[in-house]
């Protein structure tokens, strides 16, 4: 994934299906802002762990 967000226009990178927080973990590495979207709790909770941890 931060190889494709590399790639992708600049500006903010959108994830309508965050899952555990891989796309919005390479945005943060890069620089990018980031906006995601979960309605499974348990991938929430996954996915903010993991982009507390990149942040």
């Amino acid at each position: 994934m931060d190889a494709l967000v590399q790639v992708c226009p600049a500006g903010t990178v959108p994830d309508p299906f965050t899952g555990s927080g891989t796309t919005g973990g390479a945005a943060l590495r890069a620089g990018r802002r980031f906006i995601g979207c979960e309605r499974e709790e348990a991938y929430y909770e996954i996915a903010s762990e993991r982009l507390s941890k990149a942040a």
